[in-house]
């Protein structure tokens, strides 16, 4: 009897030890409220190596045969393998059960939850030595992450639809926090190596810490890099969803995939819906514009340049979570590159085809017109006209353009002019009263438009037009 009791006592023991252990745990936990809510994934790899506590506890302290251990531990695996398979089962029940709650998650809440599922798997197949009955569990968390995403991705798609339909094109103020945004992306900083807070705002290293966002001014450009742009309140929003996707991508790294293909959803909406808004013209239905201006196209240039910039950037950060094979995919986002530069390209056209507008109305009339009987040193209205739209167009687009955009621009609108003024004059039957008019009129476009800055690359060429006239009426009189 006393050695059954002392063998009773001697079993007990560790089995004391091992709750008192456990309670003593569950008071720390009691007294710092922040303990297990702060490491989660600390606690449960602690309270799942209880059962290893346990097993060591019933062992009998007595010398067995080597067979006797193998049986024993033979059934023991088979009996924590049943535990297991029973609490993967009902953890796929409860995760069917809230797909629904955990979709629309925050991304933090989310990444925790990803976090604890990725520990119990873990733990589940070192303790059982396998990996077979974890699947349907990896599979019911993997499904959770698509949903979880799927969710994400809709909401920002939606977002930019509509802040795009409500775009009015004019410039904004540039806050803090986008210009933060952008610093980050510019700087091609690592999200995987940022520390993240649960709003998604990084908290790292930074060209510029974003605590200081409140006390900042706003500005009235984005600064990227060594470039300014002048920004409508859509491609800020923009950049902020391009933000959220390279915290998600970080978070939850088995996603990348799907993030990739998310952001060249997003660009290619921007981009789509951009381009019909502004040059074609949507934007006078959905947000009541009077007519598409320079202004307009002005900024919707600037716009473009700016997703030209940062997509690049998006690109490096990606490179670091898709890799492998599955990093041909990134060409995705190069494709998505030209097609924003074929967009920037069309708006640049435009701004010469609205010249050519302006040019074919002012001159449609000029060869049946009686001023070319008239002597006058004065310049014809004609030319006044198209000389003051010039100057109206180059001082909105200076505002705004970058210089090498507006030498551009202003590139394609003087060989414009040379191609369509030579044309009208060509129709021209001029006595020697109308010579001298016309030579007085091409002296002064050519006057007027030489005084522009910024495009003196380009005004040369308008001498095309002295050339033409040389060879069409002779010399010009003195």
């Amino acid at each position: 009897s006393s050695s059954s009791s002392s063998s009773s006592s001697s079993s007990s023991a560790p089995t004391d030890s091992t709750t008192t252990q456990h309670a003593s745990h569950e008071g720390a936990c009691a007294q710092d409220k922040t303990c297990c809510s702060s490491f989660p994934a600390e606690v449960l790899r602690e309270r799942l190596g209880l059962d290893e506590q346990v097993v060591l506890s019933i062992t009998p302290s007595a010398t067995v045969s080597r067979a006797t251990c193998d049986d024993v531990e033979s059934e023991a695996l088979q009996v924590l393998r049943s535990v297991h398979d029973f609490a993967v089962n009902r953890l796929c029940r409860i995760l069917k059960i809230r797909a629904d709650l955990h979709s629309k998650l925050g991304l933090a809440e989310f990444q925790v939850l990803m976090e604890l599922a990725n520990v119990f798997m873990h733990c589940c197949e070192g303790r059982t030595h396998r990996s077979l009955q974890p699947i349907a569990f990896r599979s019911a968390v993997y499904a959770q992450a698509k949903s979880f995403f799927d969710n994400f991705h809709h909401k920002r798609k939606t977002t930019m639809a509509l802040v795009l339909e409500s775009e009015k094109w004019a410039g904004t103020e540039v806050a803090s926090e986008f210009q933060h945004i952008a610093d980050d992306l510019c700087a091609g900083v690592k999200w995987a190596n940022k520390e993240l807070d649960g709003d998604l705002t990084p908290t790292a290293a930074a060209p510029t810490a974003r605590s200081r966002a409140i006390a900042e001014e706003n500005t009235t450009v984005l600064r990227f890099g060594d470039d300014e742009f002048h920004v409508v309140s859509a491609v800020l929003i923009l950049i902020k969803i391009v933000d959220e996707y390279m915290d998600c991508v970080s978070r939850l790294p088995a996603l990348h995939l799907d993030v990739l293909k998310g952001l060249v959803e997003v660009f290619q909406l921007f981009n789509s819906r951009t381009c019909g808004l502004v040059l074609g013209a949507g934007a006078r239905q959905v947000a009541q514009l009077k007519k598409i201006s320079a202004k307009h196209l002005a900024y919707s240039s600037q716009s473009v340049s700016l997703v030209m910039k940062v997509i690049p950037k998006v690109k490096e950060v990606l490179s670091s979570f898709v890799t492998g094979n599955a990093a041909v995919l990134l060409a995705d986002l190069d494709r998505v590159e030209e097609d924003y530069k074929c967009h920037q390209t069309e708006l640049k056209a435009k701004f010469a085809a609205i010249m050519k507008e302006r040019v074919d109305y002012h001159c449609g009339s000029l060869a049946s017109s009686n001023d070319w009987k008239k002597d006058s040193d004065a310049a014809s209205l004609y030319v006044q006209s198209l000389v003051k739209e010039t100057a109206t167009l180059y001082k909105v687009l200076r505002q705004l353009l970058a210089p090498r955009d507006l030498e551009d621009v202003f590139g394609q609108v003087f060989a414009m002019f040379n191609a369509r003024l030579v044309e009208h004059f060509s129709a021209l039957r001029l006595g020697k009263v109308g010579k001298k008019r016309l030579w007085v009129d091409i002296q002064y476009f050519l006057s007027a438009l030489r005084a522009l800055d910024g495009v003196e690359t380009y005004v040369s060429s308008l001498a095309i037009l002295e050339h033409f006239y040389r060879s069409h009426f002779g010399e010009p009189p003195v």
